[in-house]
């Protein structure tokens, strides 16, 4: 499992990332913002969160190759 917590600004940003999310047809990944959990392939639920917002997107896999594209992936949003 691994968890990055990124800004996602506007819709077209959270259109990219979804957009990579189901590059991940394997794995299961998550998007928590507070207390919701929600599909991170979902552009109607990544949108639904309100934006701009902060939320930890999660990657449910143990295969390291699997969690190094996860984070690079998310680079260009990630909170540092």
């Amino acid at each position: 499992m691994k968890t990055i917590k990124v800004r996602i600004e506007n819709s077209s940003a959270a259109n990219a990332i979804v957009n990579i999310m189901n590059g991940f047809r394997d794995c299961d990944v998550d998007c928590v913002h507070g207390r919701y959990i929600i599909d991170a392939k979902s552009i109607l639920g990544v949108l639904s969160m309100g934006l701009p917002c902060e939320v930890d997107f999660i990657l449910n896999s143990d295969d390291p190759q699997r969690q190094q594209e996860f984070e690079w992936g998310l680079e260009p949003w990630k909170v540092k």
